[in-house]
This record gives C-alpha cells, sequence and structure tokens, in this order.
C-alpha cells in the first residue's frame, strides 16, 4: 500500500507539472543497439526497472506484477508508428518485492529507416491505472559509417553465455564480470581500441575481429541472452572480456580507429551494488579507524570533501592491494559496514562500526554460531564462535538498551 501510495504521488505530480513542463519517470533504464540490414536498421531498444518501482500482489505463494512500455515513433515528417511490449515478473521472496536489486527486463524490437528519429516511451504499471512518460530516445540513422554502426555493449558472463547488461550500457564495477562487445559493419581486417580514464590511457591494442556475425536477442528467465546470428555474415565481433581490470569506477571514453575513421564514445563504469556506508564519510572514518593507524585517520579527516571518497580508497587500496581496479576486499570490508550499522547501533553507540559487536564484525565477518545466554531480563550475553580462526567473543548487556560490551 505504502509503494502504491508513492507511485500515486508520482502519477499526481506529472499530471500537476504538465501543462509546464514534461516530467519524466526516470527509475526505468533505457539502451539500444542497431543492427544494419541493407537500407534498413533493426533496433533493440532493451530496459530495465526496478521492483521497487513495480506493484505486486500476491497469488498463493508468488507475487506477480508486471509493467508494458509503449514506444511512439516519429520522424522529422511526424507520427510514425507505435510498437509494444508486455512483461510479466514474479518472485517468492517478499523481500526482493522491496529491492532495488532487482530488476524487471525486457526489449522491444524495432524496424528503422535511414531516418532521425525520436522515439517517446510510456511506461504502464500492473496492478494499477499509471502510465508514466519516459526520456525519448533520439536517434540519428541519416548518416552512419560504414565500419561501425553504434557503441560497444555492456554485457556480463551467465552460464551458458553472454548477457546484456541493461543498465543504460553502463559497465558494472564488479569482480572480474564486466565485458564489452564490439560489432563492426563490413568486417574489417582490424582495428584500434584505446579505453582512456581520467586522462590515462588503461587499453591499447590493434585486435582483429574474432567472429562472424551480429547479435541475436532471446529473452529468458528475466534475462537478455546473446548470441551470434551468423545470418548476418557482414558482420563481426569482438569480445574484450573483464574490463574491471584496468576500468576504475566513473566515465572512460573508448575510442575506435577503422580504415582512417575514428569515433569516440562516452562510457560509464558504476558500481552499482556499493556498499550505502560509502556514502557517508563519518562511517567511513570510523571504520578505516579498526584498520589504519590513528595518524592516517587523522590526516583523512582534513581532507577536502570533493577528494575525500577517492583517498580513502586510495589508503584501503594501499594496505590490501588488488590485482583488478575492482577491489574484493573493499567491498567485502564495507558491506559488513552496512550490516554493522543496520544491526549494532544503540542508545551508546550511535554508530555500529563504533560498537563492541560491530568492530568484531567487519574485521572477522559473520560467526559461525551465535548463542544467547539470559541470567537475568537485564543480564543478556551473547557468545560469537569463529571455528576457522579458532576464536570466541562474548558480549554482555547488563542495560537491556542493546549496549553489549565485549567482555572476552
Amino acid at each position: 500500500m505504502k509503494k502504491l501510495t508513492y507511485l500515486l504521488f508520482l502519477f499526481i505530480s506529472f499530471v500537476i507539472t504538465a501543462q509546464e513542463k514534461t516530467e519524466y519517470f526516470a527509475k526505468i533504464s533505457f539502451e539500444n543497439h542497431i543492427i544494419k540490414n541493407n537500407e534498413q536498421n533493426i533496433c533493440f531498444i532493451s530496459f530495465s526497472l526496478p521492483y521497487n518501482q513495480l506493484v505486486f500482489v500476491k497469488e498463493d505463494s508468488h507475487f506477480l506484477s508486471g509493467f508494458s512500455v509503449s514506444f511512439e515513433i516519429f520522424d522529422d515528417n511526424g507520427f510514425v508508428k507505435r510498437e509494444y511490449g508486455d512483461f510479466k515478473v514474479t518472485t517468492e521472496n517478499y523481500e526482493s518485492t522491496n529491492s532495488d536489486s532487482f530488476y524487471g527486463t525486457g526489449y522491444t524490437k524495432i524496424i528503422l529507416q535511414n531516418k532521425k528519429y525520436s522515439i517517446k516511451p510510456f511506461l504502464s504499471l500492473n496492478n494499477t491505472n499509471l502510465t508514466l512518460p519516459c526520456n525519448p530516445i533520439n536517434l540519428d540513422l541519416s548518416n552512419k559509417l560504414d565500419s561501425l554502426l553504434f557503441m560497444p555493449i555492456a554485457i556480463t558472463k551467465v552460464k551458458g553465455g553472454l548477457a546484456l547488461l541493461n543498465e543504460g550500457n553502463k559497465i558494472k564495477y564488479e569482480e572480474d564480470n564486466s565485458s564489452l562487445l564490439f560489432l563492426f559493419y563490413n568486417r574489417p581486417e582490424s582495428v584500434d581500441i584505446k579505453i582512456s580514464q581520467k586522462n590515462l590511457i588503461v587499453y591499447s591494442e590493434t585486435i582483429k575481429p574474432q567472429l562472424a556475425g551480429a547479435i541475436k536477442y532471446q529473452f529468458e528467465d528475466n534475462s537478455i541472452n546473446l548470441s551470434t546470428d551468423t545470418s548476418f555474415s557482414n558482420y563481426s565481433l569482438f569480445l574484450l572480456n573483464n574490463v574491471n581490470r584496468f576500468i576504475d569506477e566513473g566515465d572512460f571514453k573508448a575510442e575506435i580507429n577503422i580504415n582512417g575513421n575514428s569515433l569516440n564514445y562516452l562510457l560509464k563504469s558504476e558500481w552499482i551494488t556499493k556498499p550505502k556506508s560509502l556514502n557517508y564519510p563519518e562511517i567511513v572514518i570510523a571504520a578505516l579507524g579498526v584498520i589504519l593507524p590513528q595518524d592516517t585517520i587523522y590526516k583523512l579527516n582534513r581532507i577536502k570533501d570533493e577528494d575525500f571518497y577517492s583517498k580513502a580508497k586510495e589508503l584501503f587500496f594501499n594496505k590490501f592491494p588488488s590485482k583488478s581496479k575492482f577491489n574484493k576486499q573493499f567491498n567485502e570490508f564495507f558491506t559488513r559496514v552496512d550490516y554493522a550499522e543496520i544491526n549494532y547501533r544503540s542508545l551508546k553507540a550511535k554508530l555500529g562500526v563504533e560498537s563492541d559487536r560491530g568492530i568484531i564484525y567487519i574485521k572477522y565477518g559473520a560467526p559461525d554460531s551465535i548463542n544467547r545466554d539470559y541470567r537475568a531480563r537485564d543480564d543478556i550475553s551473547e557468545i560469537w564462535n569463529y571455528k576457522g580462526l579458532n576464536k570466541t567473543f562474548i558480549f554482555t548487556d547488563k542495560t537491556g538498551t542493546g549496549d553489549y560490551v565485549l567482555v572476552r
């Protein structure tokens, strides 16, 4: 009910402001990929919408939702046509219905000519009467180079092959699972690829496309899987694997040079599952104080706000180096910090990472077992056992307020 009220508020806001300015629903992300076929263009528009933006209803042991997306297509002469797709979402887990980490996904295939287009998407949510306008998609297909038709495609490895990341063509900053797929027209013999980030060249190679064919989309289990479509014999593919080896989070540029023609694409690597505690300097400082010397923490305290995150990251990476730009230990550490902030705050410990249980948790992770001893109403003990480390910690709360103190 709370989610439905929020969505109704969004819709009312759209209606109120419609006469002054169109307000677009921004929680859904789109990306488009185009395959040229003679004088036509096959345009695949994919989209993803977080579960917490959907309205679910319970049916037996399942929670059901869904949405539809319609595209109104215009060229310079006016309205051309409308395309439509309907997509179902099912989950058995109530918690996931409120998650921003699970997505409803889909794609629509549209045939376009060699023209300029403005495509206006509209989102309709199942179990409501809401239809929301989304950001327009502008495509210029009137003047494309023969060798490269569109920007590199962000993909991920899945069991049995490859799948579209479908995050607005953003690379996921994560552990060795994001790659870039390049699709070339007229099958060039060699291509120069240069990737730069923060004014540094992080990748530069002359490559030879590996596979003949274009890409084929297949929707399966809420994922858009990709395979090679060999019916397009005038295309070739190149897969640049595990780009998180050299691409950090943030903006980066890909420069493609084919037969003297150069194209530049601005792309983004985004840490989609970034621990939320990293957004709060006070929590970051308290957490790093558990593993770094106090004089280092003192210096970090004096860093300007705009430089704080990069400096904190640098200090951690110096202590715990990583071969990849994505540091698994950094992710694990601050994932523990998130957990400590949610579970171990108390009246005395305003920050969970400053509590005794929080400090032990971020140092050693989740214990193998937790036992509780209720001696009296205001005398409770927790015994944490770490079998692999051969360690046991005992915390006692003698106030009944959740202030657990490490006693042994």
